[in-house]
C-alpha cells in the first residue's frame, strides 16, 4: 500500500512538473494581479508571421523582421534571435510614459553563450537606457539600467553561471531606490538606483544592441510598470506561464508545483 501510494505522488509531481513547464495550448489575457499595471505580454506563439500579439492590457503588438525566427520544443513555441545580422529580429514592445519610478521585467529564454550576448535592452545607435545581459566571455546575466540624470545602477553577481542551452526565467525590478536581479526565482544582486528611470523614447527589443547580435530563444516576455511581488517571483518560478492560465487570477503559492529546469 505505502509503496503504491508513493508512485502514485510521484506520477502527480512529474505530471505537475510537466505541466509547470509547458505552455497553455490558448493563452488567456493575464487578469487579477497579473494585470495590475501590466504594459507587455508576450508568450509566443503564433509560430508563424512578423506580429507578436500582447495580451496585457495595453494591447501593444510586437514585430520581428524574420518569419523563419520561429521555433518549438517540448514546451512550446519560441521566438530565436540570430547572430547573423541578416536574419536577426527584434521585438518592438518602447516603454510608455515619461516618468518612470517602478517597473519589473520578466522573461523565460534559453541561453547560447557568445560574445556581446545582449538578452533585452533599450537603446539607440549610441545609448542604452537599460540592459539585461551577458559580458563578453563570462556565461552570466547582469542587469543595468540608467536614471533620468544618467546615473547607472548594475546588479553584477559574483555568482552567476549561466550554462549553455539551458532555460532560465529572468527578473528585473526596479522599486524607485534600487534594481534587483532575480534567476530562477533567487535574488542574485541589488544596486542602489534612485529617481525615475531614463526614458528617452527608444526602443526594447529582445537578442540586439545596436549592431551586436545574440542567439537566444525566447519564450515569454512580460512587464509591468510596478515591482513584483515576492510571491508572484515565486509562483512565476513554480510556473513560468502562470499568468497566461486560466484559473491564475492570483497567486496562490499553495497550488504551485515546482519545476525543474534544465
Amino acid at each position: 500500500m505505502i509503496r503504491r501510494l508513493s508512485v502514485i505522488i510521484l506520477i502527480f509531481l512529474i505530471v505537475g512538473q510537466v505541466w509547470a513547464q509547458t505552455k497553455p495550448a490558448s493563452p488567456i489575457a493575464p487578469t487579477g494581479d497579473w494585470a495590475t499595471n501590466m504594459i507587455r505580454a508576450y508568450v509566443f506563439n503564433e509560430g508563424s508571421g512578423t506580429s507578436i500579439n500582447d495580451l496585457s492590457p495595453v494591447d501593444a503588438n510586437g514585430t520581428v523582421t524574420n518569419t523563419d525566427m520561429w521555433g518549438s520544443d517540448a514546451e512550446g513555441a519560441f521566438i530565436t534571435t540570430d547572430n547573423d545580422p541578416v536574419r536577426v529580429g527584434d521585438i518592438a514592445v518602447g516603454l510608455p510614459g515619461a516618468s518612470i519610478q517602478a517597473f519589473s521585467f520578466y522573461f523565460r529564454a534559453k541561453y547560447v553563450a557568445g560574445e556581446n550576448n545582449y538578452f533585452l535592452t533599450t537603446y539607440s545607435s549610441s545609448n542604452i537606457d537599460m540592459a539585461f545581459y551577458d559580458p563578453v566571455g563570462s556565461s552570466e546575466v547582469q542587469f543595468i539600467a540608467y536614471n533620468a540624470v544618467l546615473t547607472q545602477g548594475a546588479c553584477d553577481p559574483a555568482n552567476n553561471t549561466l550554462t549553455n542551452g539551458n532555460k532560465y526565467n529572468i527578473i528585473g525590478t526596479y522599486a524607485g531606490d534600487s534594481l534587483r536581479l532575480y534567476v530562477n526565482g533567487v535574488k542574485l544582486a541589488a544596486a542602489v538606483l534612485t529617481g525615475n528611470l531614463s526614458n528617452r523614447g527608444y526602443t526594447t527589443r529582445l537578442g540586439q544592441q545596436a549592431t551586436l547580435y545574440s542567439n537566444h530563444s525566447f519564450y515569454t516576455l512580460c512587464v509591468w510598470q510596478r515591482v513584483l511581488s515576492a510571491g508572484e517571483i515565486a509562483a512565476i518560478e513554480s510556473d513560468p506561464y502562470i499568468m497566461f492560465r486560466a484559473s491564475s487570477a492570483t497567486p496562490n503559492l499553495r497550488r504551485q508545483r515546482r519545476a525543474i529546469w534544465w
